[in-house]
């Protein structure tokens, strides 16, 4: 039977990505609430998966989901012409990916990222914006 865990971490999501380099040469990520967004996310995974240990191969789910602005709403709250659910501006799809990633790889959550071999992600608008991450263990069939 294959492992899985699902779990959602409250907030707005934040990528990464964008670095520059300082005068003395240190690079540092640009991204304003990155670190925090990335310990958020540590966290949640860290309690979410109490000691589950993803050793193969994984899927990884992601629904990112954020703030609708108020412009996309008539008055009376319905949507307006031409909006959808889908968010095609910025955060990047990939780009809050790599955050997710990293910080599930900060938490021990597997050896490293690679072991993701299958990923299915969404960027959306939601009235609770965060991150809902569902994680499940490929078996590997038995030759």
């Amino acid at each position: 039977m294959s492992k899985s865990i699902t779990f959602t971490i409250a907030g707005t999501p934040v990528a990464q990505g964008n670095h520059r380099a300082s005068q003395t040469g240190r690079i540092y990520e640009t991204t304003k609430g990155h670190a925090a967004w990335r310990m958020a996310v540590k966290l949640a995974a860290v309690e979410a998966t109490n000691a589950v240990d993803f050793s193969g191969a994984v899927v990884l789910i992601l629904t990112f989901r954020f703030h609708r602005p108020p412009s996309h709403l008539k008055k009376n709250g319905e949507l307006r012409k031409g909006y959808s659910h889908a968010k095609v501006t910025k955060p990047d799809l990939s780009k809050c990916l790599r955050a997710v990633e990293d910080s599930l790889t900060d938490a021990g959550i597997w050896r490293d990222d690679s072991y993701v071999t299958r990923i299915a992600a969404v960027k959306e608008y939601h009235a609770n914006p965060g991150v809902v991450i569902t994680i499940v263990e490929i078996e590997e069939p038995e030759l």
